[in-house]
């Protein structure tokens, strides 16, 4: 796998900041400037953004790779990978898994639907959650 260098990113700084007198401002002042919260978020915090993305990045980088891998488990994941993306688009598969559950829904027995449905993880109609007693 390949290897990313850390390094000291400059673009930050807000140079016409004394450090000495408020260092976060110098040290992130360009930043602050320029970012913006997007939208269905309620903040942005820049190094989870960059890693984020730089982990998307590596993983894609990683599954989509030509090169023998060294790894077999990287060979199992590259074939399993291949496999879903050769498949329909994600919104034809998401159309299609609805389709098949409202079919679901208007002819099978309300018992059995709900079983299907806790057995895929959908808590229908009811949770079962469970707690020890604090006196044991």
């Amino acid at each position: 796998m390949t290897s990313v260098a850390a390094a000291f990113d400059s673009s930050t700084l807000d140079r016409d900041t004394d450090p000495c007198r408020d260092f976060y401002r110098y040290a992130c002042g360009s930043w602050l400037d320029s970012a913006s919260i997007p939208a269905g978020r309620d903040y942005v915090a820049r190094s989870h953004e960059l890693i984020e993305r730089d982990n998307a990045e590596l993983i894609q980088s990683l599954l989509r790779g030509r090169s023998q891998p060294e790894d077999a488990e990287v060979g199992r994941l590259r074939r399993f990978h291949s496999a879903c993306m050769q498949a329909d688009s994600e919104e034809d598969r998401s159309a299609a898994t609805l389709a098949k559950w409202l079919d679901r829904i208007a002819h099978e027995p309300i018992d059995e639907l709900l079983l299907a449905l806790h057995e895929h993880g959908v808590d229908a109609l009811f949770r079962y959650e469970g707690w020890p007693h604090p006196d044991h």
